[in-house]
């Protein structure tokens, strides 16, 4: 058992090392300076703000200390700097993962209790209608793609059954606006996202938007 684990602890970590070698590849043989990605025209016209940008990211080292770096950075948890923030990368993760864990984990639950359910009875009814039925929907969900099918739910669960909102998110303490009879009429909205589902145009105010 021990020697099983070894082997699997060994593999892993040798996948592990292989993606961040194959990523780091990427990396460098796409074209493009990193230099000129991110310093302005008149910086680039400036042999010591370009020397000083190289030496300050590494970028003026051999590639293989490049990747020993970046190997190292990953081990202790450090991301980099994103380009379109200008913050830690990890400091973006922590602002988003909630959101997506809001998501993914009630969605994995759901499809778990589905497919469990959905598998048992497709055992116990093996080889007649409802599992061949239960066969052809659980084949057209792997052959739908998954971008098609998120505009569908959101057309049917939005536009027209106004059950979700169109996008965004809401905090716990966001609640359903009240109309106010000083408002000019408007639209009513979702606190930071589109309008309430099933909602007329020109009938309701927000009272924080007057």
């Amino acid at each position: 058992m021990l020697t099983y684990l070894a082997k699997r602890l060994v593999i892993t970590v040798g996948l592990l090392l292989g993606v961040t070698v194959l990523t780091f590849g990427l990396v460098q043989v796409v074209p493009g300076d990193p230099v000129t990605a991110n310093l302005s025209d008149q910086a680039l016209n400036d042999p010591a703000a370009v020397a000083a940008f190289r030496a300050k990211w590494g970028l003026d080292q051999p590639v293989h200390l490049q990747y020993l770096h970046y190997l190292g950075n990953l081990l202790t948890g450090d991301l980099g700097i994103s380009q379109q923030t200008g913050r830690s990368v990890a400091e973006d993760l922590l602002q988003y993962v909630p959101a997506t864990m809001e998501l993914a984990i009630p969605t994995m639950l759901l499809a778990l209790l589905l497919g469990t359910g959905i598998g048992m009875l497709a055992a116990v009814r093996n080889g007649r209608l409802t599992d061949q039925v239960i066969r052809v929907g659980a084949l057209l969900g792997l052959s739908t793609p998954p971008f098609w099918l998120s505009l569908v739910v959101l057309y049917l669960f939005f536009f027209q059954l106004g059950l979700s909102p169109s996008g965004g998110r809401l905090s716990p303490a966001s609640h359903r606006p009240t109309p106010s009879p000083a408002c000019t009429p408007s639209t009513r909205r979702w606190p930071g996202s589109g309008t309430w589902p099933g909602t007329p145009p020109s009938t309701w105010c927000c009272r924080c938007s007057c």
